[in-house]
């Protein structure tokens, strides 16, 4: 048990991934050194570029998929190890009903029939060793009021007051969303009411909000909770996102997709194919090239093979981190062309990272008395970690009676990155020590804080993810977990653009509009699609019209149409 396992690498997990249900290079006619006869090539086959990708293949466009890595997913994958499948990234969702935001998601893709989803009706139990007390922050508001008020009695009245107003804003934000422009008239018309308290927050943060209802500091933290998962502190926080984001949970519930994540992206990516995509996995992106405002081709790393093919089509859609197109793909030169990009990205904060620890336990934790899915755990010294036991809610996760654990953190990129630079830039030896010790501490912490000694008898698996872990298989700047911080700047005043300076290039995933998650990324891909069909027609109606039209796909070779065997 010395050896940790990585997460995202020397992964064994190729049959769950179901990779020999996804084409790879092979499935497509290559000519010579290039792929071309392509309405649309998506880069990164995360859940942006996935759903990008199946919404344009769905509307019978030829789609060429490029994704660096050996399986599809991005952060969206399952790893197995052992008789364990670890998840990437998934805690939970909200809307994944029929009708609700992610479920709508789902039926545009045209696959809505075909995950199951269990409901997770306590979003976390926290256990407080300080107080040695204990709180369920049930997602039935009535439940939770009366939990949380009976921990701050008081701050009774001002709990009340809080929750009124802030599911009423949720709802509100919820059904505006949901909305066509003559909805929103008439929604505004109806609500009227709440849309001085929207403006009086418009440009506030969550603690600006939380300071106007509470004294208690304890009692803000607790909320808070509910917004764990940006990535962002209570300050930087936009209290718009605050309202929308997190208390419509009430409203819409939250689920978790039996299989995991990996179901989801394995689907999409079956999907594709069904309709006439390619995915080309290990084949990473290493430049473009531009022809004024419109990007020619790319060239590609196939990592397989270890030689470069070059990549012709109409249109492009990048589903990365965009420092990375800025950075790494594009000459010098021609970054000046996205000057107003480059700059947006400098002035945006980017989202914390975590740091993960995967436990697998040959006892069942509902045995001992952790009957509940999500758990956020304070030590003595006032430490936290948050603790999900996926075997809680999905069986077929490890065998019968032993428990799947996921242990986190958020944890600051650059300890971790400083003993990269130590080791010259490798993951050498105070890379390891750092990461063993990290580790060390976060089971010992395990132990202290479900208050069950020798429990560690039962370790039969360990794995873990550091922050440079997440930078180094999705290349996101500092291993940020959801993209850039949801502040008001970022979310709601400058979010980043869809659109670039070139006419044919896109951009989609958890680095555009407000930021991310599973539901705002597949939107940004859904987003991204319907642009890139704009383009498309307007290519096409061009053409017809005999004017001088750009020829992406000119090429000095006879070539057929690609698709798959």
């Amino acid at each position: 048990m010395e050896h940790i396992l990585n997460l995202f690498e020397e992964s064994d997990g190729d049959e769950y991934c179901f990779h020999e249900r996804i084409p790879r290079a092979s499935d497509a006619r290559r000519i010579g050194s290039i792929y071309a006869g392509y309405d649309a090539c998506v880069i990164g086959a995360g859940l942006a570029g996935l759903s990008t990708a199946l919404k344009l293949a769905r509307s019978g466009k030829r789609v060429l998929v490029l994704e660096k890595n050996r399986q599809v997913g991005g952060y969206a994958v399952n790893f197995i190890r052992g008789p364990y499948r670890l998840e990437g990234s998934l805690q939970m969702m909200d809307g994944a009903r029929k009708g609700e935001s992610f479920g709508r998601i789902l039926e545009e893709l045209g696959i809505e029939n075909r995950l199951e989803c269990v409901e997770i009706e306590k979003f976390l139990t926290k256990i407080d060793r300080q107080n040695e007390c204990k709180c369920h922050m049930s997602l039935n508001e009535a439940e939770f009021l009366e939990e949380i008020t009976s921990l701050y009695p008081a701050e009774e009245g001002n709990i009340k007051k809080f929750f009124k107003m802030i599911t009423g804003m949720a709802s509100f934000l919820k059904d505006w969303n949901d909305s066509t422009t003559l909805g929103k008239v008439k929604l505004a018309l109806k609500n009227f009411g709440k849309i001085p308290r929207l403006v009086k927050y418009f440009n506030k943060s969550a603690r600006d909000v939380l300071d106007a209802y509470f004294m208690d500091e304890g009692l803000k933290e607790d909320i808070f909770k509910f917004a764990c998962f940006f990535g962002a502190k209570m300050h930087e926080l936009s209290a718009i996102v605050f309202f929308a984001a997190t208390f419509v949970k009430f409203i819409t519930g939250a689920q978790y997709i039996l299989g995991g994540s990996g179901e989801l992206t394995r689907l999409l990516a079956i999907e594709i194919a069904l309709h006439g995509g390619v995915i080309l996995l290990n084949h990473q992106v290493v430049h473009a090239k531009l022809n004024g405002d419109v990007v020619h081709s790319i060239i590609a790393l196939d990592k397989e093979a270890g030689v470069h093919v070059r990549i012709k089509a109409r249109a492009f859609c990048w589903c990365c981190d965009p420092r990375i197109l800025l950075d790494q793909v594009l000459d010098q030169g021609d970054v000046k062309k996205f000057c107003s990009l480059s700059n947006h990205l400098e002035r945006q904060p980017v989202a914390d990272s975590i740091f993960s620890v995967y436990l697998g336990l040959d006892v069942d934790m509902k045995d001992l008395g952790y009957t509940e899915y999500a758990y956020c755990i304070k030590l003595k010294d006032g430490t936290e970690f948050l603790m999900y036991i996926y075997s809680n809610v999905d069986p077929t996760c490890c065998p019968a009676g032993h428990s799947n654990i996921m242990l986190l953190r958020f944890m600051p990129f650059d300890a971790f990155h400083h003993s990269v630079v130590l080791d010259e830039h490798k993951r050498g030896h105070a890379y390891r020590q750092l990461k063993k010790a990290a580790v060390d501490r976060v089971i010992h912490d395990f132990e202290e804080g479900i208050g069950k000694k020798g429990i560690l008898k039962h370790l039969r698996m360990k794995a873990a993810a550091t922050p440079i872990t997440y930078w180094r298989y999705t290349g996101s700047h500092d291993g940020s977990f959801v993209g850039f911080k949801a502040t008001f700047n970022q979310s709601i005043r400058h979010p980043t653009p869809q659109k670039t300076s070139m006419v044919n290039l896109v951009l989609a995933g958890q680095w555009v509009g407000i930021g991310g998650g599973y539901a705002l990324s597949m939107r940004s891909g859904i987003l991204a699609a319907g642009k890139m069909m704009d383009q498309l027609s307007k290519m096409n109606k061009e053409k017809d019209s005999s004017k001088a039209p750009i020829h992406l796909n000119s090429l000095d070779v006879n070539y057929e149409k690609l698709y798959i065997q």
